[in-house]
């Protein structure tokens, strides 16, 4: 079982992703965030496996996050980061 925390700005975001969460047998929500402000705390307190990470929001972006983070999470080595946006522009140059 691997156990997840979505952050992100978007209610809708959220919610689909954490619907989506549910019905994958080996997922489990361990938290839901809407934005990177204290969130620190939370990954260090709770085991999280995978971050559903939303790159474009309002006082911190996802990347910033990732760089700020003094501890970040620890499973074996940094949770597995997936990065989510409903940004056209940010999701072409990705590809």
């Amino acid at each position: 079982m691997l156990t997840c925390a979505i952050v992100d700005d978007e209610p809708l975001a959220r919610n689909g992703m954490a619907e989506y969460i549910k019905e994958i047998n080996f997922l489990e929500l361990g938290f839901v965030s809407m934005g990177p402000v204290g969130l620190e705390g939370m990954l260090i307190s709770n085991k999280i496996d995978l971050i559903f990470l939303d790159i474009q929001m309002p006082d911190m972006n996802g990347i910033e996050f990732l760089r700020s983070l003094q501890h970040p999470p620890m499973v074996s080595c940094p949770p597995p980061i997936v990065s989510v946006t409903i940004v056209k522009s940010l999701v072409a140059r990705t590809e």
